[in-house]
């Protein structure tokens, strides 16, 4: 019988072919998030690097993660977001 340890190990972890398309996803996420107008320090390079880095981090985590969370996050960053048609959607889906 497999410890619980193992059994979550094998649930979370991706195949080859996912992994490679997950990082696909990340690096057009990256390079979406580098490209916004966000400055969030105020420095040019520095905010391209952080947007990208944050771009990058919430893809992966988000294919690695159990459905829940995510969906808590969503609802969260809605919720935070006020009334706007981003939030509304966030809430309806």
């Amino acid at each position: 019988m497999l410890s619980p340890d193992r059994v979550r190990a094998s649930r979370l972890s991706m195949r080859l072919p996912d992994s490679q398309i997950v990082l696909g996803i990340a690096l057009i996420s990256a390079v979406a998030a580098s490209v916004s107008d966000v400055e969030p320090t105020g420095t040019a390079l520095w905010d391209n690097v952080l947007a990208a880095a944050a771009g990058a981090v919430v893809c992966i985590a988000a294919a690695k993660s159990p459905r829940w969370p995510l969906i808590v996050m969503g609802m969260t960053a809605a919720a935070a977001s006020f009334l706007t048609p981003w939030a509304i959607a966030g809430w309806v889906s």
